[in-house]
């Protein structure tokens, strides 16, 4: 297990070292005092090495006028966020290991959507299967495994045909040529 802690204050991702005092106090806060987030994410690494989000935990960090913490609630974790918090957490996650992320992870951070079987995600995207079934045993397209099957988010798919990870014609893609110089 990984464990990473992290600060969102007014939309700005950072560590938490770099941006909490070396002693902060705990209590509970109040629903109009401005807040930061106070975030921990935890991690596994499958037998594959593959990593993927197991939580995200948020508590609300106090803030002072200047936008500094003074204390976090660790007692309360939050349950919903705004949408530049959600926003915020989601861009920084989508670099790592987004796509294997649980749905409770990812329904807390704006994405309900729930995982589907590759076949399935195909058919409602009109990819080929065997493109998406080569795309993932090559871990072009990261997928969670569960048991025999692979299953994937619609939204990662989309995602990686934008990164060039994936065509949506049967065959092989195209060869980008570079005129010689």
């Amino acid at each position: 297990m990984h464990f990473t802690t992290l600060t969102v204050i007014n939309g700005h991702l950072a560590a938490a070292e770099d941006t909490v005092p070396s002693t902060l106090a705990v209590a509970p806060h109040a629903p109009d005092a401005p807040r930061g987030l106070f975030v921990t994410i935890v991690s596994v690494e499958d037998a594959a090495y593959d990593l993927a989000y197991a939580a995200v935990i948020c508590g609300a960090l106090h803030l002072d006028a200047a936008q500094r913490p003074v204390a976090v609630d660790l007692l309360h974790p939050l349950t919903a966020l705004t949408l530049i918090e959600q926003a915020t957490l989601r861009n920084h996650l989508i670099q790592q290991a987004w796509a294997r992320a649980p749905h409770h992870v990812r329904t807390l951070l704006g994405c309900p959507a729930a995982p589907l079987r590759l076949a399935d995600a195909a058919r409602q995207l009109g990819y080929p299967l065997p493109t998406l079934a080569k795309a993932a045993a090559e871990d072009r397209l990261p997928t969670i495994h569960v048991g025999d099957r692979h299953l994937v988010y619609l939204a990662t798919v989309t995602e990686a045909h934008e990164r060039g990870l994936l065509h949506d014609q049967r065959g092989r893609p195209r060869r980008k040529r570079t005129p010689r110089r």
